[in-house]
């Protein structure tokens, strides 16, 4: 500090001597206080006491020893504060170590890991953080310079994964303060390789990361299978699909299927069953239905993917073309066919016995009426009922059965209405079933009313049951296998008004019906009889869209309530007969053409 008091020697003193020198020999500087004279500097006409720092700059200060007129500067290296040194007269940041003077954070030139830190000590080394780099990978490490990384606060050795992953590693060449991406591809577990530094399941093929089950681009049939290898395309198994309607074989997409742990080329059949095949469009995992008609086995045809029989058309000379009456079989293999038209002769009861194994016909005793729209049913003694019809134009209750073993009728019990053009079968607990329906007040207007009339042949009792859904005329009935009946086909109203495709099942056990999938055509004053194979063919009839007789045969499977088509009969079967024998063989006799023509024709299903 400055103080006001009188120099002991002369105050003329040389301005120069007020310039800052270094302490030196000493110059005559001195203040009196109390009669002595004490040292000071007197420096631009103020006086200042021994070690007294000059106001702007502390690295100067009074030190009447060299020069009692000027300011001296501290030494290099003395602290000027705020943790500051001087350098040459000037107070700055850094370190002053062995007579050098360092800037902050300078390093040591023998040991990388020492560093200089006023804040530390401006006069020494002070020791650098663990983590700071000390070389080219380099890390220092309580004062040793290793190779390695620093990252979140652990020194971290070359090559070391990161604990949060596995796809990341210490690589010093790279970085010593961040985990480094490993590789795309490299592996980092089972299955799994790294892709843009996250592990996933996944193959390494071809320079590209690969998603598990993707195919090799060059071939659909080698993918990505990281269970067995994470670097190679792996070969597809045998069988998996590579295409539309293709499938992998021995590592190459072929067009095919793989069935029963084999390669199936197309159209190849199914050695259990001729009427499936390999179809890739459908399946290429399982055989086919061929299409319905498809030629199998010694003269047979695929109908609903099922190798079944096919039509045998015969004209045994012996018999007479007929239409419109019935027809049932008896219990030793023949069928019996009751009247009803025929050519030049005209309405007539002729009963004609058909033998299938010889091909043979013979005249049977005649019906006591004509049995014209009638329908017949063998019971199970044996004995064929012959039930109702309309001989001269209105429907009769009449029942007349008939004994193929002495070639007799007897009168039967009355219907409790009279019917024609009406449906019956054999039920399976024995008895007999009619359905029936009542005229149209109106020509050409549909039905409104139906019966179902059940005979009970050892009662010989008449009851009834639950009405048809839908009224109708010319249908057929068929015992299925299980019991019910379907009736199918048949017109809603006079004659051609409103001929169906309707398909109807009774359940004797019930009393109820179902409807069930229709038929594919609309058919009236069809065939229908039972398959062995417990399928329902229906042929024949009058054709809805065409007008045609029907020569095709639709065939109702009815545990999949599907319909199929199978082939045609050889002859015209309108208005015709049909019967299931005892040998299972379905025959389908005589009938006639739209026009005047008569059919002479047998066809038997086998």
């Amino acid at each position: 500090m400055s103080v006001a008091l009188a120099a002991c020697a002369s105050d003329d003193t040389d301005p120069a001597d007020a310039a800052p020198h270094d302490a030196g020999p000493a110059d005559s500087g001195a203040r009196c206080d109390a009669a002595d004279c004490a040292p000071a500097c007197r420096i631009s006409g103020a006086t200042f006491e021994p070690g007294a720092l000059h106001p702007d700059n502390p690295c100067e200060r009074c030190d009447p020893s060299p020069s009692a007129s000027g300011w001296t500067r501290l030494a290099d290296g003395e602290e000027c504060g705020g943790g500051q040194v001087c350098a040459a007269g000037v107070c700055g940041t850094g370190c002053l170590i062995d007579g050098a003077s360092y800037p902050p954070a300078a390093t040591s030139p023998d040991d990388p890991c020492l560093e200089c830190d006023p804040t530390i000590d401006p006069r020494a080394w002070s020791p650098r953080a663990d983590g700071a780099a000390c070389g080219a990978g380099l890390i220092c490490d309580a004062l040793a310079c290793v190779a390695g990384c620093f990252i979140d606060g652990a020194l971290r050795a070359p090559g070391s994964i990161d604990p949060a992953t596995p796809c990341r590693r210490c690589a010093p060449e790279a970085s010593t303060t961040a985990w480094t991406p490993l590789d795309d591809g490299t592996g980092c577990g089972d299955g799994a390789v790294c892709s843009a530094a996250a592990c996933a399941p996944g193959c390494f093929v071809d320079g590209a990361v690969r998603a598990p089950d993707s195919s090799d681009p060059s071939s659909p049939c080698r993918a990505c299978a990281p269970s067995t290898s994470t670097t190679e395309w792996t070969t597809r198994p045998d069988g998996e699909r590579c295409g539309d309607g293709a499938v992998c074989d021995a590592g190459s997409c072929r067009s095919g299927c793989f069935v029963e742990g084999a390669f199936r080329a197309p159209d190849a059949l199914d050695p259990a069953n001729e009427c499936r095949a390999c179809a890739p469009a459908a399946s290429t995992t399982a055989y086919s239905p061929r299409p319905d008609g498809a030629a199998c086995g010694a003269a047979q045809f695929c109908t609903a993917g099922a190798c079944g029989p096919t039509w045998h058309g015969s004209t045994p000379s012996e018999l007479v073309p007929v239409y419109g009456g019935s027809a049932a079989p008896t219990h030793d293999g023949r069928i019996v066919v009751f009247g009803a038209f025929t050519s030049g002769v005209g309405f007539n009861a002729f009963t004609q016995i058909y033998s299938p194994a010889s091909g043979t016909v013979r005249r049977g005793a005649s019906a006591p009426y004509v049995p014209y729209r009638s329908c017949a049913v063998t019971a199970r003694d044996g004995r064929i009922y012959l039930i109702g019809g309309s001989p001269s134009g209105a429907p009769v209750p009449t029942v007349a059965v008939y004994d193929p073993m002495t070639d007799r009728f007897v009168p039967g019990p009355l219907m409790p209405f009279a019917a024609h053009e009406h449906a019956c079968a054999l039920g399976a607990d024995g008895r007999i079933y009619v359905f029936a329906t009542q005229d149209a007040a109106t020509p050409g207007a549909l039905y409104v009313t139906s019966r179902t009339m059940i005979l009970d042949p050892a009662t010989q009792a008449w009851t009834t049951g639950a009405p048809m859904l839908s009224p109708r005329q010319r249908a057929t009935a068929v015992t299925l296998p299980d019991g019910r009946i379907a009736v199918t086909g048949g017109n809603r109203g006079y004659i051609f008004g409103a001929i169906s495709t309707l398909n109807e099942i009774y359940s004797p056990a019930h009393d109820t019906w179902t409807t069930a999938a229709p038929m594919p055509v609309g058919l009236h004053w069809n065939v229908a009889a039972l398959r062995s194979d417990g399928r329902m063919i229906v042929t024949g009839g009058v054709h809805a869209t065409t007008g045609d007789v029907e020569r095709a045969t639709h065939v109702f499977d009815p545990v999949t309530n599907a319909w199929a088509l199978g082939t045609p009969v050889t002859g015209i079967h309108y208005a015709a007969y049909a019967a299931t024998a005892s040998d299972q063989r379905v025959y389908v006799l005589t009938g006639r053409g739209l026009g005047a023509e008569m059919s002479s024709v047998v066809d038997a299903l086998y």
